[in-house]
């Protein structure tokens, strides 16, 4: 088991990185965190697949643990959603004095942080995220929130957790489209920051993609350190933490425009990083030869998801709800480099609908699950 650290003074906590580790988590619990009664919220799907294991582990190490599920899926991460974990925990009597865990992807992950942070004023959570995206990107850093139906992410809190276990052995049973997924955020991650990193993922794509447990192992642990390093840096996002939003503003816009129903946030953030590097290379920003390159490794990602039905003329509308507007202008995060990003205020609408023209352009349509 790898373990790294996010420093953010007395809200500093461990990520553990392990694979087959459910048996070492009782111990790791008690050190980061001191109720013995547990909460844990999940999916119906991931509660199928995982949900009893857990609870017989913490059963067996004498934790008091109790379980609520949603249904999966992007579109549950709302006000109704939030509404009924907080129903279900004050019918268990869960008070301040317990501790909650979120056992899922990401949607899991951001719905019950958000219910931690805001359920009798705050409790400790821990985050066990299932998902390859969740797991280097959703469960590190402490933005926990739900959807809007005009705007992901807008109604939320910053709220880290005591800890964040990553087990590689829940990988397998994803379905494809959600490797893709965790993949796109990780080649976002090397792009805003680690140029090594980048040629690392252009030269084992095929392994990552295979679920190669070595090279998913490094990828999955520089991807943290990275955020985890930015997230030190800039735990509100008051500036320098925004670069992790690059590929979002239009592939939040995408997702809301589908009703966060019909792509799976990493495809969106694929598709947002496709079109925003092209505005970059379009505005002299990203050479072309790096936009070359950047644009090779996203396209040898089997994408299985569609654009059909998107009206790309309403997608502006949308960003303008996007968290990173400023006195009404949308801000984007640029390629300037493999492996460097920059925040920029000045696209223009004829710079923005080339770049949504450039998407329409490869014709992606409704294909696999």
């Amino acid at each position: 088991m790898k373990t790294l650290r996010v420093d953010l003074g007395e809200r500093s906590y461990p990520i553990h990185i392990g694979n087959g580790m459910l048996e070492q988590l009782p111990g790791v619990l008690g050190e980061a965190t001191g109720p013995r009664r547990i909460f844990v919220v999940t999916d119906d799907v991931v509660q199928e697949l995982y949900a009893a294991n857990l609870l017989q582990v913490l059963s067996d190490a004498h934790y008091s643990v109790k379980i609520a599920s949603f249904s999966h899926g992007e579109a549950q991460k709302n006000l109704a959603t939030f509404e009924h974990i907080i129903t279900a925990m004050l019918q268990e009597g869960v008070g301040r004095d317990w501790g909650l865990i979120a056992l899922g992807g990401g949607v899991v992950g951001d719905l019950a942080g958000y219910v931690a942070a805001s359920y009798m004023r705050g409790i400790d959570f821990i985050q066990i995220p299932t998902t390859l995206l969740a797991q280097v990107d959703a469960s590190v850093g402490g933005k926990v929130g739900i959807n809007h139906p005009l705007a992901k992410n807008t109604i939320g809190a910053f709220y880290q957790p005591q800890l964040v276990w990553i087990d590689l052995a829940c990988l397998p049973s994803l379905p494809a489209r959600e490797i893709v997924s965790g993949l796109a955020e990780i080649i976002k991650t090397a792009m805003i920051r680690d140029a090594s990193f980048f040629a690392f993922c252009e030269e084992n794509l095929d392994r990552l993609l295979a679920l190669d447990s070595g090279f998913l192992s490094t990828a999955i642990y520089r991807s943290c350190q990275i955020k985890a390093a930015v997230v030190s840096e800039d735990e509100k996002e008051m500036g320098q933490r925004a670069i992790l939003n690059f590929g979002h503003t239009i592939g939040h816009a995408i997702e809301a425009a589908t009703g966060y129903s019909v792509l799976r946030h990493g495809e969106a953030v694929l598709l947002g990083m496709l079109a925003e590097a092209r505005i970059a290379h379009d505005s002299k920003r990203l050479a072309a030869p790096d936009f070359a390159r950047f644009e090779r490794l996203l396209l040898q990602i089997p994408l299985k998801a569609t654009l059909d039905g998107i009206r790309f003329s309403d997608l502006t509308t949308y960003m303008r709800y996007d968290k990173k507007v400023v006195d009404e202008t949308i801000r984007f995060v640029l390629p300037a480099a493999i492996g460097r990003v920059e925040l920029v205020n000045d696209v223009s609408p004829e710079l923005i609908a080339a770049a949504l023209s450039y998407l329409q352009s490869f014709g992606w349509s409704s294909q696999g699950t």
